[in-house]
């Protein structure tokens, strides 16, 4: 089945499968170095706003200077968190975690572009690649858990710098053209198309924070949540191209929704759900690319964006079990009929 493919968009699917891994093995290995167990709410906040909010205009940066291989910014970042994160001193602690936000945002967008460089009309590359970031927390925070040497974070730069030496070509390329898809809705506006899109990513997000899980209460559960979720995001762009869209978005938000709901005391049932409302990821990806032509730096950048917002509540409020039952089975067919509306396909 993977004969759909090209070599060269399997291969770069998973060479920046690894980048990412790579990177969120850094980030989240420095964020719980010295919060064992639960990360100051106001550190993780600024974390997660300049490791997301940024990445559309980094997108836009590199559209403009297609030729230089920002990565390398990004990693030289990454390696003075990694100097700086074991201070002390509370200042320095929180340039730390600056530079390591923004290394992180470099490095997303540096994925995102290089991948969509390589394919044609498939978005299963492009999830694949996304799909990494969750293994490289589980051991990251596994890392840190151990009181593991930050010295061994040099193995992930040593990575990422090797593999962005071999394809640079390719992506820092003036002549480069991007995956082509269009399966946005023509009655549509862009602006509603858009506008939509961030919507569901922001639920997604929210529903990703506050999801009824009783029964995660080891690392090894957590484990399981997390590559319950990398698998959704990679096979969900598989099915996108062998089944269509439209298919994968009814199947990412109303089928999921038995699972999420029976699964609070049943992990089974519940990584199920989380795997299938994960693959949405690739349908609002690709709802962006087909508005915002030539430019997956900023279409991957909206959906940091819309990710950042829809984890925000969950710093502020802390709903019932059942008004957060609730809460997601209202938004699961509200993006479910928001994306039979848009979709074309």
């Amino acid at each position: 089945m993977l004969k759909k493919y090209s070599g060269v968009e399997i291969i770069y699917g998973i060479l920046f499968f690894v980048v990412h891994i790579a990177i969120e093995t850094i980030s989240y290995m420095l964020l719980y170095l010295r919060f064992k167990t639960f990360v100051a709410v106001l550190i993780v906040l600024m974390y997660d706003f300049f490791a997301f909010v940024p990445q559309s205009l980094i997108g836009e940066w590199h559209n403009k200077h297609k030729k230089v291989d920002i990565g390398y910014l990004g990693t030289i970042f990454l390696i003075i968190a990694i100097v700086l994160i074991k201070t002390s001193n509370q200042i320095i602690y929180i340039l730390a975690v600056l530079f390591l936000s923004f290394g992180n945002a470099i490095l997303h967008e540096c994925g995102a572009i290089a991948v969509a460089s390589v394919s044609k009309k498939n978005i299963f590359p492009s999830a694949l690649f996304v799909s990494g970031g969750t293994i490289g927390i589980i051991i990251g925070r596994h890392l840190a858990i151990v009181s593991a040497s930050v010295n061994y974070l040099f193995i992930p730069v040593a990575i990422i710098i090797i593999i962005l030496a071999l394809t640079d070509k390719t992506w820092c390329n003036e002549n480069a053209r991007y995956i082509d898809v269009n399966i946005a809705n023509a009655k549509c506006s862009k602006y509603v198309i858009f506008a939509v899109a961030f919507a569901i990513v922001m639920v997604r997000s929210y529903m990703g924070f506050v999801l009824p899980l009783t029964w995660k209460e080891k690392f090894f559960h957590f484990a399981l949540l997390f590559i319950s979720l990398g698998v959704g995001k990679a096979f969900g762009g598989y099915l996108c191209d062998m089944i269509g869209y439209r298919t994968v978005g009814f199947i990412s938000t109303i089928l999921c929704l038995p699972f999420i709901i029976l699964g609070n005391k049943f992990m089974l049932l519940s990584l199920l759900g989380v795997m299938l409302f994960s693959m949405t990821m690739s349908v609002t990806y690709a709802m962006l690319l087909s508005v915002i032509k030539q430019n997956p730096g900023v279409a991957f950048g909206v959906t940091t964006i819309a990710l950042f917002a829809g984890a925000v509540p969950m710093f502020f409020v802390n709903f019932s079990l059942l008004t957060n039952t609730i809460i997601i089975v209202i938004l699961s067919i509200v993006c479910f009929k928001l994306i039979n509306i848009t979709i074309a396909e």
